[in-house]
């Protein structure tokens, strides 16, 4: 089961890895998807960055990308992992989830819609 914290990858080009920023118990089974993505030029989301210092699955600069978010329900993407278009990578580290949950709040990229589902960690 998807919760906060949990980090998808896809098993889909271009395999974009993906994290939960709420607790489905608590919004009504929806879930706030962020992509993690490679911080380069192209990347316009520079709020939160994310080293392999902070989580073991990164081997560059990443980008906690605000901007490519996605609301949907737990239920559907739960389908999805068992359906094998996921594979659950470890959970983000709590002291990294709170820091990112942070700048979730303050991000621009995110609307009142999206920080009503922000968990806390």
């Amino acid at each position: 089961m998807v919760g906060l914290g949990t980090v998808l990858k896809s098993r889909h080009a271009p395999f974009h890895r993906w994290l939960i920023l709420s607790s489905p118990s608590e919004t009504v089974s929806d879930v706030l998807l962020v992509s993690l993505t490679t911080l380069d030029d192209e990347c316009k989301d520079d709020e939160c960055i994310l080293s392999p210092e902070d989580y073991d699955d990164l081997d560059h600069k990443t980008a906690v990308a605000f901007s490519f978010k996605r609301i949907g329900p737990a239920k559907a993407l739960n389908a999805a992992l068992a359906k094998g278009d996921f594979r659950e990578l470890a959970p983000m580290p709590k002291a990294v989830l709170a820091r990112i949950l942070k700048a979730a709040a303050k991000s621009d990229y995110l609307g009142e819609a999206h920080k009503a589902l922000l968990g806390s960690a």
